[in-house]
């Protein structure tokens, strides 16, 4: 009879330790996004290892609301995609409109993001270095561009 009482315990710390964790994790990602968010722009989408997230902007009857969505698109056990930015395990509806519901991710999505953050941090920073240099190019073409239109002029 005390082994019983011993696993039962057992359990109850565990899944205290887990709700604990559960919430720690979710802190720490929401903390991550708010980040984000000051550097993104509505319509940006990272890959990593067939997760995708995405920055996006939904209209509602009442305005308009960003999320970060979070898929798997090639995973059929995915019931939709979640926003991480909500609590896990939550779901509602976006200013109450009954055509815009929202989900925040379970337990598992909130942990499958965490072990890919890293990844699809460093694909973002590559992407804004590839953004940089391409404006640095098209900025010098254009500089070019009106050196040639003032050779032309000076010429007779």
């Amino acid at each position: 009879m005390s082994r019983g009482v011993s696993a039962l315990d057992q359990l109850a710390r565990l899944a205290g330790q887990r709700r604990a964790r559960t919430e720690a994790l979710e802190s720490a990602v929401h903390e991550l996004l708010s980040l984000l968010e000051e550097h993104v722009e509505v319509g940006d989408r990272l890959i990593a290892e067939g997760y995708v997230l995405s920055f996006i902007r939904r209209r509602t009857n009442v305005g308009t609301h960003t999320e970060w969505r979070f898929s798997r698109p090639e995973d059929d056990e995915w019931e939709m995609e979640c926003d991480l930015a909500r609590n896990v395990g939550g779901e509602g509806y976006v200013h109450g409109d009954f055509n815009a519901k929202w989900r925040g991710p379970t337990r598992v999505e909130l942990q499958n993001f965490a072990r890919h953050a890293r990844t699809f941090v460093k694909r973002l920073t590559e992407r804004f270095e590839q953004q940089v240099n391409a404006l640095g190019e098209a900025a010098a073409n254009v500089e070019s561009a009106k050196e040639l239109l003032a050779e032309a002029e000076v010429q007779p």
